[in-house]
């Protein structure tokens, strides 16, 4: 997920316990354990993305590709994180002569440990991925459900906007659900009918914000949130099943190896999909757009992100057959063996091989290139 909404999701889930919280009568008051909830939850659900400080040292976009979502991005760094992000607060409450009561500093940890948390939970939506439980397992795991930048989630936060203290707080919320409105109307990635519902939504959650009890909004921001992840998780899972079955009838000799699914933002309908199968000997890589339901948006007329504008690797054209629930894209064919020796041989396709999941081999311009399609 961008860091925005990492930020957003953050300030939400700590306004909620700040709220739901109660708290102790020798302790840190109400507002104390709230501001530092929500200072906690924002800086902390944004600490592991610090990770791309390590590709500033050299400079390449192989490291970085590397080491983001590496080491920061696993439940035990996450430990260190919110020791981390524990003793920070502890500091600054001594440093202001705030009392720490037991039950204060029990929700406090309890706070610096979800941050980390939720963050690495957050990424796993999106077909990035990442790999969680090293150094135990370094296998990755890819939710291919969740667009990496999702409006909705940052609907999500609108009820905050009224419970936020600073007038700097409140006009940069106010500020990312304006810009949210102007992606889904401005960039043709949402179809016309869902950026007007996305606006309601957007509109309703403010409104709620601003009207209700703060646990009946924040709850229902929560309630988006859950919602629009589980939605999306759900019908990345059905999409799954159609984009297998479609594929087993027109390549019946090619061997699945995995499958690659990328919603469009605010819209469960339409998916970006790319096929890694094998046929004799040939890694064969595959792009299409899907679609859920393709009697009211066939995959033809699905928004994009470009996926005819050309692009570095040598895409051929699929010998499928289009339909209007699945249009392909191209494809680009890599000898397995080639690219297994390879692996063997350069270091750094090695190291891009631990990351890529769609990778491929081609002579680009005269000179050998490979990529991640």
């Amino acid at each position: 997920m961008d860091n925005v909404t990492h930020t957003l999701i953050g300030v939400l889930v700590g306004e909620t316990a700040a709220t739901i919280a109660k708290p102790s009568s020798e302790g840190l008051s109400r507002e104390q354990r709230r501001s530092l909830f929500v200072t906690m939850m924002a800086v902390g659900s944004n600490l592991p993305d610090l990770d791309f400080l390590y590709s500033t040292v050299t400079g390449s976009k192989l490291d970085y590709l590397l080491h983001h979502r590496g080491h920061t991005h696993t439940f035990v760094v996450s430990i260190l994180i919110a020791a981390v992000l524990w003793l920070a607060c502890e500091l600054w409450a001594r440093r202001r002569d705030q009392r720490i009561a037991r039950s204060d500093r029990i929700a406090l940890i309890a706070i610096a440990l979800i941050a980390p948390v939720l963050h690495i939970f957050m990424d796993m939506a999106n077909n990035y991925g990442v790999h969680p439980w090293w150094p135990f397992d370094n296998r990755w795991i890819y939710g291919d459900s969740v667009f990496i930048v999702e409006p909705l989630l940052w609907a999500a936060a609108a009820p905050t906007l009224f419970m936020l203290r600073t007038r700097l707080a409140r006009g940069i919320v106010t500020f990312v659900l304006l810009v949210g409105i102007a992606l889904t109307f401005l960039t043709g990635l949402v179809p016309l009918p869902l950026a007007v519902l996305y606006t309601v939504l957007v509109a309703a959650l403010v409104y709620a914000g601003r009207r209700l009890p703060a646990r009946v909004a924040l709850t229902l921001g929560i309630g988006v949130w859950i919602a629009t992840t589980a939605g999306f998780v759900t019908a990345s899972r059905l999409v799954g099943q159609r984009v297998d079955a479609l594929a087993a009838a027109q390549f019946p000799r090619a061997h699945p190896v995995d499958r690659v699914l990328t919603p469009m933002p605010v819209n469960p309908i339409c998916w970006e999909v790319i096929l890694v199968q094998k046929e004799e000997g040939t890694l064969v890589l595959r792009r299409a757009m899907f679609s859920a339901a393709p009697a009211w948006i066939p995959a033809e007329n699905c928004p994009g992100r470009g996926l005819d504008v050309p692009i570095t690797a040598p895409l051929q054209r699929v010998a499928a057959e289009d339909t209007h629930k699945l249009k392909w894209h191209g494809e680009v064919r890599t000898r397995t063996n080639r690219l297994v020796n390879l692996w063997h041989e350069n270091c750094r396709i090695d190291a891009l091989m631990r990351f890529v999941r769609a990778p491929w081999l081609a002579v680009v311009e005269d000179r050998l290139v490979a990529g991640d399609l």
